[in-house]
């Protein structure tokens, strides 16, 4: 009997001396119990830390393989694996304090490669190259300091071009070309995030190059039509967010803004418009809208189709030192508001008076 206990006691100490421990993951990577587990982790205690494994529960093979300097927040030091469930390599780089340096591969489970990515201190810097599955190449473009930047060509998975164009500080600009099969040009495509609305003397900045101007009327009054490029909601339907702009002559309403607000929203609120909140330069620290003479209001109604889709909708109402009355109207549906409606934000706080700009330059 102590000779059975002295045994296992060594046993137990020679565990505890190897410094191994093992940990049980769900599915999402929360701590979980053996039998609900999809993966498991063995930390190996080194000299500059642990040699982390992470295993696949159901078939024992690795998941990754680096080194930790800590295990709890996780630092990753050093060259790291990542390998797909039937043992081939899915991605390959080094890490300096948890961040990813240098040459960073990525595989495709037929051992093509997916990507080339060059990295310096946790953000991409350098040539990026993509490939298709096929092990021909996807695109090619280049990153600074984490932003795109510079030439991007993008090709089919035959290998012939697609599309080519400049990228500045993360966004497409210029006038990009699109070819077809044959190598001729099809087309090409002016991204432009700035505009001038001469007509009211406003200046205004687009949030990102998924934005363009569609369509501008002029008459008794001017009208701007900016349109995104399609967003797939949560039940994959591609929704259009827009910014609607009219301008007109505001001059009998001798700045009084309350009261052109008031008479361009009613028939608006007719059709079951509902406000949430009104933002004004007094009742808001954080206004967005450098022009005083204004108002923003944050709305959301349903609309008439089959869908019945709940919207967001913002109405900002301005009238400028030259009496000129502007509307502003920014739609989308609530469902992806959670990540668009700041483009929104971010367009009213551009609107700036060309005049003031002028001055400041």
């Amino acid at each position: 009997m102590n000779r059975i206990l002295t045994l296992m006691l060594l046993l137990f100490s020679g565990l505890w001396a190897s410094g191994q421990d093992t940990i049980y993951f769900d599915s999402t990577w929360r701590v979980s119990t053996h039998n609900n587990s999809a993966y498991y982790r063995i930390d190996k205690k080194e000299n500059n830390g642990w040699l982390r494994t992470d295993y696949y529960r159901e078939n024992n093979q690795v998941q990754m393989r680096g080194h930790v300097s800590s295990r709890e927040p996780q630092i990753k030091e050093g060259y790291f694996e990542y390998y797909y469930q039937n043992g081939k390599l899915l991605h390959k780089g080094n890490y300096a304090n948890n961040k990813e340096v240098g040459e960073h591969i990525w595989y495709y489970e037929n051992g093509n490669i997916e990507a080339i990515e060059k990295y310096k201190g946790g953000k991409l810097d350098g040539e990026l190259k993509e490939y298709h599955d096929n092990g021909t190449i996807s695109m090619v473009s280049f990153f600074r300091n984490g932003v795109q930047e510079g030439q991007t060509k993008i090709y089919r998975n035959d290998g012939k071009l697609v599309a080519e164009g400049e990228y500045t500080d993360g966004d497409r600009t210029g006038t990009w070309k699109y070819y077809d099969e044959s190598g001729n040009i099809a087309g090409t495509h002016e991204f432009k995030t700035e505009y001038q609305l001469a007509e009211a003397g406003l200046h205004i900045k687009l949030p990102n190059s998924y934005w363009s101007l569609i369509d501008k009327a002029t008459g008794v009054r001017t009208r701007y039509f900016f349109r995104r490029e399609p967003v797939i909601d949560s039940l994959g339907r591609a929704i259009t967010p827009s910014i609607m702009i009219y301008i007109e002559d505001a001059s009998q309403y001798k700045q009084d803004v309350t009261q052109f607000s008031i008479d361009k929203q009613t028939p608006i609120k007719e059709q079951k418009v509902e406000t949430e909140k009104m933002l004004t330069q007094k009742n808001d620290p954080n206004y967005p809208l450098s022009i005083k003479n204004s108002y923003i209001f944050k709305c959301h109604y349903t609309d008439g189709t089959s869908a019945r889709l709940e919207h967001v909708l913002y109405m900002v109402y301005i009238i400028t030192r030259e009496d000129k009355g502007i509307q502003i109207y920014m739609d989308m549906t609530k469902d992806i508001a959670f990540g668009y409606e700041q483009e929104f934000i971010n367009t009213i706080k551009s609107l700036k008076e060309i005049s003031q700009l002028v001055k400041a330059n």
